[in-house]
């Protein structure tokens, strides 16, 4: 049988301290306000347009706050280790309700983008692209869970 390429199991563990770092990277410098300045750096950038003018630099190095990016790395990574990882008794039957839970993510993510595209503009709608980045992972993890723990469910009363 053809199996499907998964992180192991062990994964999951150090998937939820990337998340949880990321969520930390989020709140504490709201807490704290000097500790964003802890991501001012000069980094190479591919392209740097201006905000207000025309200009746009190529192949640059600028000046810019990595908090963002810090947290959408490290929640993007674990969440993709803790999402992909291995159960401990993986089997055919895990891996079609990870397809399912996969698929039904994949519709409702896309079905609410496309709400989202002719309802909601400018800075908002950047917003929602932003939330976009993790919505499909934050939503296979729940869906298969939900399997989960219904098909336990399931077999223990059987």
């Amino acid at each position: 049988m053809k199996t499907t390429p998964l992180f192991p199991y062990s994964f999951r563990r150090p998937g939820w301290v990337l998340v949880t770092l990321g969520m930390l990277t989020a709140i504490l410098p709201i807490l704290f306000p000097t500790l964003g300045d802890l991501f001012d750096a000069r980094i190479p950038a591919l392209v740097a347009e201006g905000f207000m003018d025309d200009r746009r630099d190529w192949l640059v190095i600028i000046e810019n706050n990595l908090q963002d990016e810090s947290i959408a790395f490290l929640v993007i990574l674990g969440g993709l280790l803790v999402c992909f990882s291995r159960e401990k008794q993986e089997d055919e039957f895990i891996a079609r309700l990870r397809l399912d839970a996969l698929l039904w993510a994949t519709y409702i993510n896309y079905g609410l983008l496309l709400v989202a595209l002719f309802t909601v503009y400018e800075l908002s709608f950047f917003y929602i692209m932003v939330a976009n980045l993790f919505t499909l992972l934050f939503m296979f993890y729940i869906r298969f869970r939900y399997l989960l723990m219904i098909t336990r469910k399931q077999i223990d009363h059987a």
